[in-house]
């Protein structure tokens, strides 16, 4: 009985029906839900770099005044120590070389009982002295000066063409008597370079300072060149006076929504409206600067939001476009291109399974690019097989470890300076064996015997550098960091003490010698241009072989050095102490030990 055949569909049908389609229904209701939070998501990012233009803002308050509010508190320390007294001359010289080392102060002077203005000028360094008993404003200073005896900060205004601030503090001398007045005159004309370039910088906006009283402490356009606070006399400008409308009408009522955004703790956010355009404030009070807090703020164009809005609409609308040219063109390439493809990927699962004898030669494609693909793959396939023969033969040579890293670094292993532990085994009574034994036989013997050690070497970590005729070096720990190495050299040492003692090799019984020993080392390749050889060097590996040496001495049968014991003991090993022994070849004797 025949059975009808099932509905089929090409596997490029329906990927490009399905999932394109699932794509584009995805994309369409994401590029929806974008255009309506496109806005909201604009005036969120415009609140966090508000926020972080007023951190910037507030940051360059603190490290101008903080400075200042210091000094002035240690030349009251100075004076109420004793340590500086007013008229001395070295009073003078200190004060000189405060200003000189301060280029945010305009001026420093001294105030005293008597109303007499000592003042120490910047350009050039000079003092001079004038009477300021006519001046009612200081005859106020010092009379609250003498009660309230701490720093305060004056209301900043205009002088000498850039705007100012004052911060005084009350001088009293070793005995507690009032002295005078320490009046520092601090230039403020950095905040406007510092907010100057905060505006210059990133999304357009227009950071401020404002005073007490609402005039203008610090604004782009009162950088010194643009211009000049002198226009005002003494006083600081209005917002009106510099030209910003939009800042003059910070404090109107007209209130409109803030946009959504959330404010920071501390912070206000308020929307206004000028004509077509709206604006979003964002500004936060700032005190101990001055008799009354200034604001610290900054304002946006509200249009830059429409700005985005427009971006995302014609990135969505170019992205419809490209996906359905996609799908028309994945329709039609996608069918001549379905089998080689499948081919090819189901050959790269057998290479990733590391089946290479298994993976089936890929027949060329009319496709160029699919040809190129299959002519690459097949060519690679034959490389790996090749690389793999590379390997198991070279890995009979030199630690198989050794060899993977030599193939994955066509230049060679680099010297490596490093700590390692060297164990160095030696048969024991090997010149006599051979003596008596046929040649075919000891290489057998030998054979089995190096078989079972580097088994035994291997499984704990380690590698095999060199064969020195019936001799053993092995290194932990290069050419790849292995935790614990001294311990496992130790484990190592004792896995072969118990193998050559309880199985025999060509049929004989052997004994054998191990030392080991913890130190530097230099491991890389060593030998001639055409031949080289990966091995170790340095006293660390002398030093094993010279332990290895005299266990035929000590009658034992493993010496490890103090260093490997020291490491390995914290690891739970456990030692038996020999003593302190001279060693051929070196000037100071070695402690050594023995498993047990």
């Amino acid at each position: 009985m025949s059975t009808a055949p099932r509905l089929t569909i090409p596997i490029t049908a329906f990927l490009v029906l399905g999932f394109g389609g699932l794509m584009l229904i995805a994309l369409a209701t994401q590029f929806y839900l974008g255009l309506t939070a496109a806005r909201e998501n604009t005036i969120e990012l415009l609140g966090d770099k508000a926020h972080a233009t007023l951190e910037g803002i507030v940051s360059q308050i603190r490290s101008t005044m903080d400075p200042v509010a210091s000094r002035g508190r240690a030349v009251a320390r100075l004076v109420a120590g004793g340590e500086l007294v007013l008229g001395d001359p070295h009073f003078d010289a200190f004060l000189l070389g405060t200003l000189a080392s301060s280029p945010n102060l305009q001026s420093i002077a001294v105030l005293s009982p008597n109303l007499s203005l000592r003042s120490y000028q910047r350009d050039p360094l000079s003092t001079a002295e004038t009477d300021a008993s006519d001046n009612a404003e200081m005859e106020r200073l010092v009379e609250s000066s003498k009660t309230i005896g701490r720093a305060s900060w004056a209301t900043p205004r205009a002088a000498r063409g850039q705007s100012v601030t004052q911060n005084r503090i009350a001088l009293f001398d070793h005995l507690g008597r009032f002295v005078g007045v320490l009046i520092q005159d601090v230039r403020l004309s950095v905040l406007s370079g510092a907010i100057g370039r905060l505006a210059r910088s990133g999304e357009p906006q227009t950071p401020f300072i404002l005073d007490g009283s609402g005039a203008v402490l610090a604004h782009p356009l009162l950088i010194q060149g643009n211009l000049q606070v002198s226009e005002w006399d003494d006083r600081l400008p209005a917002a009106e006076e510099l030209g910003d409308a939009i800042l003059a009408g910070i404090w109107s009522p007209d209130e409109i929504a803030p946009l959504r955004v959330t404010a920071h703790p501390g912070e206000t956010v308020k929307g206004l409206s000028f004509g077509d355009r709206v604006f979003l404030f964002v500004y936060r009070s700032v005190e101990f600067y001055a008799p009354r807090p200034w604001t610290v703020g900054t304002y946006f164009d509200g249009a830059r939001t429409r700005t985005q809005v427009r971006r995302l609409a014609l990135a969505g609308a170019g992205g419809g476009a490209i996906l359905i040219a996609f799908l028309v063109l994945a329709f039609f390439f996608g069918r001549r291109a379905s089998r080689p493809a499948r081919l090819l990927a189901r050959a790269a699962v057998t290479v990733r399974q590391g089946e290479l004898d298994a993976v089936e030669h890929l027949q060329p494609s009319r496709i160029r690019e699919l040809d190129a693909a299959s002519s690459a793959f097949n060519e690679m396939v034959e490389g790996l097989r090749e690389r793999e023969t590379i390997r198991d033969l070279f890995g009979k040579f030199v630690p198989r470890s050794v060899a993977t890293e030599m193939l994955r670094t066509p230049g060679g292993l680099e010297p490596q300076s490093c700590e390692a532990t060297i164990l160095f085994v030696d048969l024991e009574g090997f010149t006599s064996l051979a003596e008596k034994t046929d040649p075919l036989t000891v290489v057998e013997i030998l054979n089995e015997y190096f078989t079972a050690l580097v088994s035994t070497i291997e499984a704990h970590g380690g590698i095999i550098t060199q064969f020195q005729g019936d001799a053993i070096l092995a290194v932990f720990n290069v050419p790849r960091p292995l935790e614990d190495h001294e311990k496992r050299a130790v484990e190592a040492a004792r896995s072969i003490r118990k193998v050559v003692a309880e199985e025999t090799f060509g049929g004989n019984r052997l004994r054998c010698r191990i030392g080991v020993n913890t130190g530097s080392v230099v491991a890389g390749n060593v030998g001639a241009n055409g031949r080289m050889n990966y091995t170790v060097h340095g006293d660390a590996v002398n030093l094993a072989a010279r332990l290895e040496q005299m266990n035929k001495e000590l009658g034992t049968r493993v010496l490890v050095a103090e260093s490997t014991a020291r490491a390995a003991r914290t690891t739970g090993q456990r030692f038996r102490r020999i003593g302190t022994v001279a060693v051929r070849g070196r000037r100071r004797d070695a402690e050594v030990f023995t498993v047990g």
